[in-house]
């Protein structure tokens, strides 16, 4: 833009870089906070043993963004993993962690753990995997594309 000049003023200079740059300052000042939830959202629901680790869940969710955005330069292909992840992070973690506090509940509680008065057919473990098979369809039909 240039505001109607051939030469525009430093200003129109300016603002033509900020609005370019808004889009890069708000995802990257949004990234810590994505990836520090999902980390913990990740850690609840592995199993306890070698990946129950803090520090690793961490790594584990901020590894592959960072590794995207420094080898690959097609921000099409960029933009169309993070979809992609998407559905993990959308259908996939819910899920998880819906089997995850069910089992635990059923291991501290007993049967009375089982069942919550406010439970509904869609708290149960069967509708879970049902969701995490649509969310893998859903993952494959649109890599396909």
């Amino acid at each position: 833009y240039t505001a109607g000049f051939k030469d525009p003023p430093w200003w129109v200079h300016t603002i033509a870089r900020w609005v370019s740059l808004l889009p890069l300052f708000t995802t990257t000042s949004a990234y810590p906070l994505f990836n520090a939830t999902l980390a913990a959202n990740l850690l609840e629901a592995l199993p306890p043993g070698i990946l129950h680790k803090r520090w690793l869940t961490g790594l584990l969710c901020a590894v592959p963004p960072i590794f995207c955005t420094a080898f690959i330069s097609d921000t099409s292909l960029i933009f169309g993993l993070a979809g992609l992840c998407g559905y993990g992070v959308m259908f996939g973690m819910p899920a998880l962690l819906l089997i995850t506090s069910r089992r635990w509940s059923k291991l501290v509680w007993g049967d009375a753990g089982h069942d919550a008065p406010h439970s509904t057919p869609f708290s149960s473990e069967t509708s879970a995997f049902f969701i995490l098979l649509v969310s893998a369809l859903c993952f494959v039909f649109s890599a396909a594309l």
